[in-house]
């Protein structure tokens, strides 16, 4: 779903809650529709955690978050669902660069599990397949974590591509990749625009 349709679905929603709500003796307050923030590169670092971690392992703190939308700090989340949670890359290295992740727990049917539907106990994906990319090509469950990986990624390049067109009149390619070698733990999944239109580009990789 793209962002447009949701917004008109958070709208329509308010406004239904607005007339019922008119209906009853006692008024319940209605929260304010969230405003749209744009896409683009906020140039600025990732905000430190209540608990920071190390540096390198602040992707695995975000990923445990129960509650990314609310628990992450202010203009860092984008998007999440049950399995994936999309960040604001924090060292960007272009006008739109996301970060997808798969979340833990990465929920898995009962009839997800490799093994036979008898012996199987496991409800998540074990963490240490999640740590780094490598990890996960060795899992048994890979293909069911790149999946999820995938579906939220497109999503965020819709997303991309329609600020692009509203606010340019235009739109460019846009990557969606791994780093061949990862400097954070837990596996990412990069969705940056090809203009590579940032301060923080030192270096040509």
């Amino acid at each position: 779903m793209r962002l447009s349709s949701v917004l008109r679905y958070r709208s329509s929603f308010t406004l239904y809650c607005q007339s019922t709500s008119a209906a009853r003796s006692t008024a319940i307050p209605i929260p304010p529709p969230r405003v749209r923030v744009s896409l683009a590169a906020r140039h600025q670092p990732w905000p430190s955690m209540p608990n920071p971690a190390a540096w390198n392992a602040v992707l695995e703190q975000y990923a445990r978050l129960h509650n990314p939308e609310c628990e992450l700090p202010k203009g860092v989340h984008l998007l999440s669902d049950s399995k994936c949670v999309t960040i604001f890359d924090g060292y960007e290295k272009a006008k739109y660069h996301f970060l997808v992740m798969p979340r833990y727990p990465f929920p898995l049917e009962s009839s997800s599990s490799p093994s036979s539907a008898s012996t199987s106990t496991s409800i998540s994906v074990p963490s240490s397949h999640l740590t780094s990319l490598e990890a996960l090509r060795k899992s048994p469950y890979c293909l069911r974590v790149l999946h999820a990986l995938q579906e939220q990624a497109r999503q965020v390049q819709e997303m991309i591509e329609e600020e692009m067109l509203k606010k340019e009149g235009w739109k460019w390619p846009i990557h969606i990749g791994f780093h061949a070698r990862e400097s954070m733990r837990h596996v990412h999944l990069h969705v940056i625009s090809s203009d590579l239109i940032s301060p923080k580009l030192k270096n040509k990789k």
